[in-house]
């Protein structure tokens, strides 16, 4: 395993503190839940293969994820299935590939919807507008956060 540089160390938690989830989890930061200590979360890809398009690294975009019949069956088997056996888990899909592949197995009744928080950006620095959509959604996040622990 690689570790984390401070940069993707810091940002995922310090979004997901200021949603609640280190007070739904009572945790004093879930930065906690990145270290050998917690085992309190799983990051899964919607795809657990590697994948290839036209000789590059296939970054879940072209083709579309959920569009492509493949990459679409891949997505039902793998995160389907790994969602299925942890039926009690909230999902939280960071970034707009992984949440279309969230919503499609909402859509094929293989996952609730209520137990996915929606809206979360991707927290990678190349994509420059996840602080904007984190703003945008927080207020909204926040109040699923605390729904989904009350």
């Amino acid at each position: 395993m690689v570790p984390l540089s401070v940069e993707e160390r810091s940002l995922p938690p310090s979004m997901l503190d200021g949603i609640g989830l280190d007070r739904g989890l009572d945790l004093d930061t879930t930065e906690q839940l990145f270290t050998d200590e917690h085992r309190l979360v799983a990051c899964v890809s919607a795809i657990s293969y590697p994948v290839f398009f036209r000789g590059q690294n296939y970054t879940g975009h072209r083709p579309p994820l959920i569009r492509h019949p493949l990459l679409r069956s891949l997505v039902v088997a793998s995160l389907g299935a790994q969602l299925g056996m942890v039926r009690d888990a909230l999902v939280i899909p960071l970034g707009r590939a992984a949440q279309d592949a969230v919503e499609l197995l909402v859509d094929l009744n293989l996952l609730e919807e209520d137990r996915c928080l929606l809206g979360f950006p991707h927290p990678s620095p190349a994509f420059g507008g996840r602080l904007a959509q984190y703003r945008r959604n927080r207020r909204r996040l926040a109040s699923e956060v605390a729904t989904w622990f009350s």
